[in-house]
């Protein structure tokens, strides 16, 4: 014990004779050149640090968006509200406000006679998987007012859930051309058996939404299609079937899962089935 506690005591010793020397010498401790421009985040990883100023490139907002201005979570209804997410390309690295990709379609949209402001929510060094987080934990709290169309319902589906499938050479569209980005996509899904082609062999690739929709996608691409049909052909033990909605197995299996949105809106606080659906709503 005595020793130990000798060693100790020279130990002190020299440490603090040693910063003493140092402090004489100049030398002091060290501290960050800068503050970073990202914050840690607990649903998104990280994100933009609030209130950065400074050269444009670099500037963010109160709310931690790369934009000159605050923006209000409540969406008045004054107009169009666009929410832009992505990467580095989104954010604008190196160019004005004016002519990042959010400013350009702003001033786009208001040249065209829109009332529109349209959010940066563009991140560096963001994947698909930060930009689902964020677009599932902020996003949605601005209201954007883009409705899903069943071509990014495709397009996200199989991202998400398809990756390595490759199209079926044999399926075609009468409104989609083989050559546009959203194609592939689309046979995939109609492969797959997630969607279906309209009765005039076109995808409706710009239609809107809707809830019964989007869990039919996702409990059939979730390999739940068994048990949605089982759910359709309800039947009482001597055989009586009930009358049921249209993709009410879907729907149902849905909201057990949790694949509800709650719309605000409504006394209800829940979607209809043909209600169409925003976005931020899908995701």
């Amino acid at each position: 014990m005595r020793l130990a506690l000798a060693v100790a005591a020279v130990l002190g010793l020299v440490a603090g004779a040693a910063e003493m020397g140092l402090r004489a010498a100049g030398v002091e401790p060290r501290v960050p050149i800068e503050l970073s421009n990202v914050v840690p985040d607990g649903w998104t990883g990280f994100r933009l640090r609030p209130g950065v100023s400074g050269p444009e490139s670099y500037v963010t907002n109160d709310l931690g968006m790369h934009a000159p201005r605050s923006y209000a979570l409540a969406h008045q209804g004054r107009g169009l509200r666009v929410a832009v997410l992505g990467s580095s390309v989104v954010y604008g690295l190196n160019v004005t406000f004016a002519d990042t990709i959010p400013g350009a379609v702003e001033r786009e949209l208001q040249a065209t006679g829109h009332r529109a402001e349209v959010l940066n929510f563009g991140t560096h060094g963001f994947s698909i998987v930060n930009l689902s987080a964020l677009l599932q934990a902020y996003v949605h709290q601005f209201q954007p007012d883009a409705v899903e169309t069943r071509k990014y319902l495709a397009r996200s589906a199989v991202a998400a859930l398809a990756p390595t499938e490759l199209p079926d050479p044999t399926i075609a569209f009468t409104d989609l051309d083989p050559g546009d980005t959203f194609f592939p996509f689309a046979s995939i899904a109609v492969k797959l058996g997630w969607m279906r082609r309209t009765p005039t062999g076109g995808f409706g690739p710009d239609r809107p939404v809707t809830t019964a929709m989007v869990h039919h996608v996702l409990v059939l691409a979730l390999g739940l299609g068994p048990a949605a049909d089982a759910l359709d052909a309800l039947h009482t033990e001597d055989g009586a079937t009930f009358q049921v909605p249209k993709s009410f197995g879907a729907l149902l299996l849905g909201m057990r899962l949790g694949l509800r949105h709650d719309n605000e809106d409504d006394e209800s606080m829940d979607v209809g089935p043909k209600t169409k659906l925003s976005r931020a709503q899908v995701a």
